[in-house]
């Protein structure tokens, strides 16, 4: 029989008693082995694969090479990276993140900003921002991410609202579709004046925070005012947006876990609650994480840490799944853990003008990488190539990750500015959940 090569991206998991085979370089293809008597089951890893090819139907090889998973000739990886990354359509999208205020009316214990008396944005930031905006429809932009970030956006609607509209018409006028997300704590979204001003402005995507039963996310994310409580106003603002948002609204429901969230009886009570409300409506989706120390004032030792993130992460993704809760789909493939601050077609704006890379690491001067001017140019300096770097995965630790393709070597380009090399995404790290979603 012919020599065959394996497709350097092909990888092989077993999930859900049975075989999952992949390509980590495609989102439309794998192929699952469920009899036991299929040559492909016995293979215990993906570098089994070839070892099986000649006991393979003549109708199962031709698909495995017609779908590139296996060809008579060497594979070109450094090809077959590149056309993923393209991807990315790099040159026909922008994203654009805008930081309207840096008040916010919560203080969150693993948050690192300042919450009161911080800088907001004013007309000329917005006119500013809007040039930018036009150059870039000149330039041939067909998509634009506009991303609304904080500090707390809702602080300032009615402002914000009226800027947010304006960008989406003049999107509108050049055929540009106009895609707008928001990060708020969602308080102010109760109030449904303040909800469906942000819905008509154009705002279609919300990531909301509820960090676990009301007596756990109180004490993570008290309100600022002492008599407010911030469980039951963050609820009321969701309760709001699936009152009255529309069908292609998609809500996501974050929660950063800790040592206390994970305790059987207060993920049980938190799930229950969620499930209550949003079980059955696909509009809302749950985005699991283990809490981080930012930087704020969180209490270190009720942190998850080592390999038990991970194991705990599985293990509540199961547990949401299993109330009937929908999970923030994720799997990763491909280009799906390549960082925005890593692409050359993203910027940061905050209150003034400066630009960053970067929406966590405020402070740090690496993420300084210029000013947006008054004509709506960007201003850049050096800093911006330790960010985006090169396009090709480096020579280095990722030469032969098979899922590279994944991420790029681009997963966070802080954390690999800080260590002088690349940074593992979680989805390599914890890929067999993953695959177990892949494959339902």
């Amino acid at each position: 029989m012919e020599k065959f090569y394996l497709n350097p991206f092909a990888l092989l998991q077993t999930a859900n008693d049975k075989k999952v085979l992949f390509l980590t370089n495609r989102d439309d293809l794998y192929f699952e082995i469920e009899d036991s008597n299929h040559p492909l089951f016995r293979a215990e890893n993906t570098g089994d694969i070839l070892g099986l090819i000649p006991e393979l139907e003549d109708a199962d090889r031709q698909a495995l090479i017609d779908e590139g998973v296996i060809a008579l000739t060497r594979f070109e990886r450094k090809q077959l990276l590149e056309d993923c990354y393209q991807k990315l359509n790099l040159t026909e999208t922008f994203r654009l993140m805008i930081f309207p205020t840096l008040n916010c009316n919560n203080a969150c214990s693993y948050c690192y900003q300042e919450h009161e008396n911080q800088p907001r944005m004013e007309l000329f930031d917005y006119n500013a921002i809007r040039a930018l905006v036009a150059k870039k429809i000149d330039q041939g932009i067909k998509v634009l991410f506009f991303n609304i970030m904080g500090g707390e956006g809702t602080l300032v609607c009615r402002d914000l609202a009226k800027h947010i509209q304006d960008i989406r018409e003049l999107c509108e006028e050049s055929k540009v579709e106009f895609i707008c997300s928001m990060t708020t704590n969602g308080r102010l979204l109760r109030k449904e004046q303040i909800a469906r001003s942000l819905l008509d402005a154009g705002v279609k995507s919300f990531q909301i925070t509820v960090d676990g039963p009301a007596h756990i996310h109180n004490r993570c994310r008290p309100a600022i005012d002492p008599q407010a409580d911030s469980y039951d106003e963050t609820l009321k603002g969701l309760l709001t947006l699936k009152k009255i948002g529309s069908q292609d609204l998609v809500c996501t429901i974050r929660c950063n876990h800790t040592l206390e969230t994970v305790v059987e009886e207060n993920l049980e009570e938190h799930l229950k609650s969620m499930a209550g409300h949003f079980s059955g409506d696909e509009r809302f989706v749950f985005y699991n994480v283990m809490a981080a120390d930012l930087g704020g004032e969180i209490d270190g030792s009720i942190l998850v840490k080592g390999s038990e993130r991970r194991k705990k992460l599985q293990e509540v993704n199961q547990k949401t799944v299993d109330m009937g809760l929908t999970l923030k789909q994720d799997t990763g493939l491909p280009n799906g853990r390549v960082c925005y601050a890593a692409m050359e077609n993203s910027i940061v704006v905050m209150p003034g003008l400066k630009l960053k890379k970067c929406s966590v690491e405020l402070n740090d001067p690496i993420n300084d990488v210029g000013t947006l001017l008054d004509d709506g140019t960007l201003q850049l300096n050096d800093n911006l190539k330790k960010w985006i770097g090169e396009n090709d995965v480096p020579d280095n630790k990722c030469t032969n990750c098979r899922v590279a393709p994944i991420c790029h070597g681009k997963a966070c380009p802080y954390k690999s500015i800080i260590k002088g090399e690349p940074v593992c995404p979680d989805v390599k790290l914890d890929g067999k959940f993953m695959i177990r979603n892949l494959s339902k």
